[in-house]
């Protein structure tokens, strides 16, 4: 196979060979290999020859060994710089009379010896980067909504089985066990996305082990999903949500309040949930989001209708620096998974069925979305008001085009209040609104 200098051009667009082949691709560093497979994993890796493992020659100069094959790593956590590099080093070590492998063997079950590092120390070392806003993998850093919803799949579903375990040693079977026994818990009867996001938890913590060089490949990385998740496009009816709106008015504070806040803002769940009174102006009607509190990684500023700074005005006085906060201490509001079992039920009483099609707190998003669709809102204000990607507006135009669309996204909130909220009852009384003397 004749050699060629690799470019990173060429490794970010090499096609995945046809059927079930592997190709192979020679950089003209001696030995060097990019090794494609079907699914298109690229694989570093160094095939080297040990000086003086052939013996003596008649001159009496060490002769070369068998060749051997060594994988270095994978493109893109290992760079083509860093592959050049190691090979280099490598075959600096076999021409010396060292086998590499062995050195590199060598090298890991020392750090593993010295630093001990099972997946509970690896997974408490992300969990600790990821809430400092650092990076964990090779896309960078992850939200604190998500940071918090792998925490819990660790710590209930993974860790109990891999936790005692060097995360060297740890091998695709090891995880295949894990995933198994889960899959087996009657919990996962009713959520069977449980070993997904398992799984999910596992290549969280391996990718960061990779990103720090503790290990050189991820055994989570040929490992299927076992649910196949279809994209969602459940909408409430106008029925459903005007129940919602009544059911949730009785429950009241923290929970009721919030799913209103959620309705009519269009947010995501943690965005709401975890809610502090620091991000809110009431006085100018606007919710601020930083990076680290989207899931988008971008900041946002949500204008506020109305009728959300009227419930927020409403809730108790403030203790502690969260808006929704849990009863029994001072942090955000927990438990929307108990909480939403108990809403489905009270939706039904107040609709009178006996039954209702599935849907989840990350629906009323979609809810908002589509009802300000309906009122004639421009799709890039929906989607600015929801965090999402707005083709060339988020792009390069984006970095001069400043203007945030303040105007045009509170009049949508606005427009999808009116329809939300329904209008106080007429009876005929006159209220008197004068504070008494």
């Amino acid at each position: 196979m004749p050699r060629k200098t690799l470019t990173t051009a060429f490794l970010n667009n090499v096609k995945p060979p046809p059927g079930d082949k592997r190709a192979e691709h020679r950089d003209t560093t001696p030995g060097l290999t990019l090794r494609v497979n079907d699914r298109l994993v690229k694989t570093w890796t160094l095939t080297y020859r040990v000086t003086g493992e052939g013996g003596t020659g008649q001159d009496g100069r060490h002769l070369q060994g068998k060749t051997r094959r060594i994988n270095l790593g994978r493109y893109p956590h290992m760079s083509l710089r860093d592959a050049r590099a190691r090979a280099d080093e490598y075959w600096s070590l076999a021409a010396a009379g060292t086998d590499p492998a062995t050195r590199r063997q060598e090298e890991i079950t020392g750090r593993r010896e010295t630093e001990r590092l099972t997946f509970r120390v690896v997974a408490d070392q992300w969990a600790q980067d990821a809430e400092r806003g650092r990076r964990v993998s090779r896309k960078g850093k992850i939200s604190l909504g998500y940071l918090g919803d792998r925490r819990t799949d660790l710590s209930t579903m993974v860790l109990p089985h891999l936790g005692h375990l060097p995360i060297a040693d740890i091998t695709r079977g090891d995880i295949r066990v894990v995933l198994d026994k889960i899959d087996d818990e009657p919990a996962t009867r009713l959520h069977p996305f449980r070993v997904d996001n398992a799984l999910k938890a596992i290549r969280c913590v391996l990718n960061f082990a990779l990103l720090r060089l503790i290990i050189e490949d991820s055994p989570a990385d040929k490992i299927e999903k076992r649910c196949v998740s279809e994209a969602r496009d459940r909408v409430l009816s106008d029925d459903e949500r005007n129940a919602l709106w009544a059911v949730t008015g009785k429950q009241g504070y923290p929970f009721g309040t919030a799913v209103r806040v959620l309705l009519l803002t269009g947010q995501r769940r943690d965005e709401i949930g975890n809610m502090r009174w620091k991000q809110l102006d009431l006085d100018e009607g606007i919710l601020k989001l930083a990076k680290a509190d989207t899931k988008s990684r971008r900041a946002n500023e949500i204008p506020l209708s109305g009728a959300v700074v009227k419930l927020l005005r409403d809730v108790p006085h403030p203790r502690g620096e969260f808006v929704f906060r849990s009863r029994f201490s001072v942090t955000h509001v927990r438990g929307w998974s108990g909480y939403t079992a108990r809403l489905r039920k009270a939706l039904l009483k107040q609709l009178g069925r006996d039954e209702i099609e599935d849907w989840r707190i990350h629906d009323l998003k979609r809810t908002a979305a589509t009802g300000m669709a309906k009122l004639g809102v421009d799709l890039t204000v929906i989607k600015l008001i929801c965090e999402h990607q707005v083709g060339d507006t988020m792009g390069i135009t984006g970095i001069y085009n400043l203007h945030h669309y303040m105007d045009e996204k509170r009049a949508a909130m606005e427009k999808w209040a009116g329809v939300v909220v329904p209008p106080p009852p007429d009876d005929g009384k006159v209220i008197d609104m004068r504070r008494p003397a």
